[in-house]
């Protein structure tokens, strides 16, 4: 009746783009914005090798993203920062926490890594040795 065709979706999909290199910039008793106009102020991008995407302010300090590995390195390094009394390192991966009940009080951490492994995690790109060692009951 009054049906409307989806339109066919053309073009080719984009490149993937790489994941970020970020750095924390950070003091503990400085606002965001101040923390970014100091950086701002002491570092010249060009002069160490950084091309930054963009700036995102978080609680007292801002994120640094760039497009290469050897400016964040040059920035971690930079002494005026230091000096200044910033604070500048890579993000720390968390590792997550679950909840798991209805277990056997019987079963042993080995026999538990293994039933979840067998469960979730089978025919992932994980592989069973790399998870039994990061996995923790």
């Amino acid at each position: 009746l009054g049906r409307k065709e989806v339109p066919k979706i053309s073009g080719t999909k984009g490149p993937v783009l790489p994941a970020p290199k970020l750095v924390i910039v950070k003091s503990e008793n400085k606002e965001s914005e101040e923390v970014k106009s100091t950086l701002m102020r002491l570092v010249k991008p060009q002069e160490i090798g950084l091309k930054v995407r963009r700036l995102i302010n978080i609680r007292n300090g801002v994120i640094v993203e760039a497009e290469n590995e050897e400016g964040v390195e040059n920035l971690i390094k930079h002494k005026s920062l230091l000096e200044a009394g910033l604070k500048v390192e890579k993000p720390t991966k968390k590792k997550p926490v679950i909840m798991i009940y209805d277990v056997n009080a019987e079963l042993t951490e080995e026999e538990v890594k293994e039933e979840v492994f067998s469960r979730n995690m089978h025919g992932s790109e994980i592989e069973q040795e790399h998870f039994r060692q990061e996995f923790e009951v």
